[in-house]
């Protein structure tokens, strides 16, 4: 009999595929939820102090850099560095949310 309390395994592409890359960042201050075609946009990194934007985004690809040298990586590492969690934190956090 399947355990009807057992987990069940969170497929990691499945997860990346219903991230909302805008909103994810809207709901950590990172710029607004911006509706529109824009596939790339840069913002000021919420990582270090930027005085001048430094961290942009591949809407589509999921991806972001910090031009200032503090990483990049895709929505799980970016929520990882966010919450300082591991991956199957952020993996958990982003399935929940989207």
């Amino acid at each position: 009999l399947l355990n009807i309390f057992e987990r069940r395994e969170l497929d990691k592409e499945e997860v990346k595929e219903r991230v909302d890359m805008r909103q994810l960042l809207h709901n950590y201050g990172v710029g607004a939820a911006m509706p529109g075609m824009a596939t790339q946009r840069i913002f000021k990194c919420p990582f270090h102090d930027d005085r001048s934007p430094s961290f942009s985004v591949d809407f589509k690809r999921k991806l972001w850099n910090c031009h200032a040298g503090d990483g990049g990586g895709d929505c799980f590492s970016f929520v990882m560095r966010m919450e300082n969690c591991t991956f199957a934190e952020a993996l958990h956090i982003l399935d929940q949310a989207f």
